[in-house]
């Protein structure tokens, strides 16, 4: 009978979606083990003590980089967007940036985001009396956000190109080998300086099934080609940062705002569903104030025009592993 000491030890892998019941839920480990790491760090400093009774220590914030939109480096960016209107809700004025300084940006919307759209009752009655009604009205939602998306992406002017795929974990909520595959040949199809993506911590089942699609070949890709490559995650309704990752603003003019509100507006299948243009409007207002005043102290005096009007995103940099990488030499 074998001991406890030499038993084989068996490690249990969990997909990215599980299957459940009532639905599919995304697997979320790694996230709640970044936030038992925090807990972990305040209990070993207990443990030293380094914590008083009533008094408080916070982890010391990261260096938080402010510029202007028009003052963006020239970089190559690649943008990978899970639904069709996050980059132009949630980064358009930074895109905006990236195409002034003369940049290579590469947007790829990873689903049609045809969930979202109800149609109007009479146009379901007419696609009721056809043959196939329920692809027809698949077929209806899709074309209708491709219109939309076009429409939006007029904003932003020549220069910037945005391929549109149909992922499958979208439709099946199961990662096929097809997704991975259309996730490699994006990561590999250039030289990227700055990838903009979800955060990790975001826990909207596309936006971590996007996320975790890509990390993976973007680690590699940093570790094979020795070339670093910073990640910008953006911030959606799911996940908002706290002082604590927020490390990156970029400001903006009331001109781009015109702009980003075009684009918003583009999506009106959106606004319908859940006024996209007035919640992006208050949401953008009230958190960009709190932003600066963050930023710059409570209570100090914060220029609204300014903090009115700026895209936040938690930037790390993925680095090659040592001053060697294995495995790159071709065999004869």
């Amino acid at each position: 009978m074998p001991t406890k000491s030499n038993q084989p030890r068996v490690v249990k892998r969990v997909p990215i979606y599980t299957k459940n019941s009532a639905s599919s839920v995304v697997h979320t480990s790694r996230r709640a083990a970044k936030a038992a790491s925090f807990a972990a760090m305040d209990i070993a400093r207990k443990r030293r003590g380094l914590l008083r009774q009533f008094h408080i220590v916070r982890r010391r914030p990261p260096v938080i980089t402010e510029v202007q939109y028009n003052q963006l480096p020239k970089k190559n960016v690649l943008v990978l967007a899970p639904h069709p209107e996050e980059p132009h809700e949630k980064c358009f004025a930074t895109i905006k940036g990236f195409m002034i300084a003369g940049g290579n940006v590469q947007i790829h919307t990873l689903t049609t985001g045809w969930h979202g759209v109800e149609l109007s009752p009479e146009k379901l009655d007419a696609l009721k009396k056809t043959n196939l009604p329920h692809a027809a009205q698949r077929f209806a939602q899709v074309k209708t956000r491709l219109r939309e998306i076009r429409n939006a992406d007029k904003q932003f002017g020549a220069g910037v190109k945005n391929e549109i795929h149909n992922m499958d974990f979208y439709n099946t909520n199961e990662v096929s080998k097809r997704d991975v595959a259309l996730m490699k040949k994006i990561v590999n199809s250039g030289k990227w300086d700055v990838v903009i993506m979800p955060d990790p911590l975001d826990i909207q089942p596309t936006h971590a099934a996007v996320y975790d699609l890509a990390i993976g070949f973007l680690r590699r890709k940093v570790r094979f080609s020795r070339h670093p490559i910073e990640l910008w995650g953006f911030e959606t309704t799911y996940h908002r940062h706290p002082l604590t990752e927020l490390n990156q603003i970029v400001y903006y003019t009331g001109e781009v705002q015109k702009e980003k509100m075009a684009a918003v507006s583009a999506h009106k299948s959106q606004e319908d569903r859940r006024g996209a243009v007035i919640l992006g409007r208050m949401a953008e207002a009230e958190r960009s104030s709190a932003i600066a005043e963050e930023v710059k102290g409570f209570g100090v005096h914060v220029d609204f025009t300014q903090a009115q009007r700026l895209e936040a995103f938690s930037k790390t940099t993925l680095k090659p592993y040592g001053p060697f990488v294995f495995g790159t030499k071709k065999r004869k």
